[in-house]
């Protein structure tokens, strides 16, 4: 993965709903196979902006698990529960989303613009 550069999803979040992402990892290989994650880690922040000076407004991670990896099958999970988006006084964000090696080195993975869809019923 290293040398990977980061691909641009836009998350599209209806506020009140759960939010889930099911990504797998697979070589370039015909055909392909999972990379193989076991041991990684993962990690996401939505901000308001890029830059040093942006506010967290929410983070992801496998030890809250709002991420979680089966390291053999190659798959990312994101979960975001519906109570959790309920809450947020925001409609508008960026992330990114990095994987973490074994060995400590990140992997920026996923980045993008976050749109919530504001919930009416309440």
């Amino acid at each position: 993965m290293p040398g990977m550069a980061a691909a641009v999803l836009r998350w599209d979040i209806e506020q009140g709903s759960p939010f889930l992402l099911v990504m797998t990892l697979t070589t370039q290989e015909q055909p392909p196979q999972p990379i193989v994650l076991t041991g990684y880690q993962a990690r996401s922040h939505l901000r308001p902006h890029r830059g040093r000076d942006a506010p967290l407004l929410y983070e992801l991670t496998t030890g809250n698990g709002r991420l979680t990896i089966d390291g053999p099958a190659g798959k990312l999970t994101v979960r975001i529960p519906a109570e959790d988006s309920s809450a947020w006084e925001w409609l508008e964000a960026v992330y990114d989303l990095e994987l973490v090696a074994p060995s400590g080195e990140p992997t920026r993975l996923l980045e993008g613009p976050v749109c919530v869809d504001p919930e009416v019923t309440r």
